[in-house]
């Protein structure tokens, strides 16, 4: 799929993989809470990291994966938002 949405809807935050063009999310899966509602979204051309586990700070406008060795910054795609 062309894009991964990070999804908070003030309980859980869903990754999904989805395209401009689908009607239903292709994969979506739960993977924390926050009391946050939010939608970012990115290309997943972008998303090319190297294997390993991440902790994840999202913004508008971008994500930061910080590893044991490695922390990467990717831009959020136009239209992600958080509610205040």
């Amino acid at each position: 799929m062309p894009e991964v949405v990070v999804v908070g809807d003030g309980q859980q935050i869903t990754v999904r993989t989805t395209s401009p063009t689908a009607t239903s999310d292709v994969f979506s899966l739960d993977v924390g809470e926050s009391d946050r509602k939010f939608k970012v979204a990115f290309k997943t051309e972008n998303l090319k990291l190297i294997g390993g586990d991440y902790a994840v700070s999202l913004t508008e406008k971008a994500a930061l994966f910080r590893g044991e060795d490695v922390t990467y910054a990717i831009a959020a795609e136009i239209g992600s938002r958080f509610e205040k």
